[in-house]
C-alpha cells in the first residue's frame, strides 16, 4: 500500500529499461524538510507510519531496499507515502541475511554493518531511523557523538525519542523490524 505501484516495465533494444509507475503529484519528504525538520508534526507521524507499513511490505517480499532517504518516500497528492526507487533492492535469503561483494545506499543513511557486507534488512531500519530523525529535527544524527540524541530530547516529543533510539542503535540483532517499530509512535 505505501510503495509506489508499477503498472508496467520493459525493455526497448538493449540499451534501455524502462518503468510505468504511479504518479506522485505531492513530491518527495524532502521537499516537506526544513532545516528545524517537518513544522506539521501530525504528518510527520503519519509518514513514520506509512514508511514502517511500506518497507515492512518490502520486507515481507523479502527484499531488503538499501536507499532509504527523504528522496525515495514519494509523496501523492494527499501526502500519502509510496516509497520508490528499488534500483538497488537486494533480495535476501529464509534467514533474511546477505553477503555482497558489493552494496548502494546514500553515505550518512547507511547502517554501519553495510561496510562489512554482510547485513539484513535491520540495515533498512537504522536508514529509515536516519530519515525520521531528519524529520524530526532538520538534520542528520551524528552516530559517532556520545550526545547523538541531544537534539532530540531538546524537543518534546518523547515517542520520536524513544523510537529513533531503538531504529537508531549500532548494532544491527538490537534494532526492531518494520513491524515491531509500528507499535510505537
Amino acid at each position: 500500500e505505501f510503495v509506489v505501484e508499477i503498472f508496467t516495465w520493459g525493455q526497448i533494444g538493449e540499451e534501455f529499461l524502462y518503468v510505468t509507475m504511479e504518479f506522485c503529484a505531492g513530491g518527495d519528504i524532502n521537499k516537506l524538510l526544513t532545516r528545524h525538520g517537518m513544522t506539521d508534526a501530525a504528518l510527520r507521524v503519519k509518514l513514520y507510519l506509512q514508511v514502517c507499513k511500506g518497507i515492512a511490505a518490502i520486507h515481507q517480499a523479502n527484499l531488503i531496499h538499501m536507499d532509504m532517504k527523504p528522496d525515495n518516500v514519494l509523496l501523492t497528492e494527499a501526502l500519502d507515502a509510496r516509497i520508490a526507487d528499488l534500483g538497488l533492492a537486494t533480495y535476501t535469503d529464509r534467514e533474511g541475511t546477505v553477503t555482497q561483494t558489493h552494496v548502494g545506499g546514500t553515505v550518512g543513511y547507511q547502517a554501519p554493518e553495510i561496510a562489512t557486507r554482510k547485513f539484513s534488512s535491520k540495515a533498512d531500519i537504522f536508514s529509515v531511523g536516519v530519515m525520521f530523525f531528519q524529520m524530526a529535527v532538520g538534520e542528520l544524527p551524528d552516530i559517532t557523538s556520545k550526545n547523538m540524541f541531544g537534539p532530540l530530547e531538546a524537543r518534546d516529543d518523547p515517542e520520536t525519542l524513544d523510537l529513533l533510539r531503538c531504529m537508531l542503535r549500532l548494532g544491527a540483532t538490537e534494532r526492531p523490524s518494520a513491524e515491531e517499530c509500528l507499535g510505537s509512535p
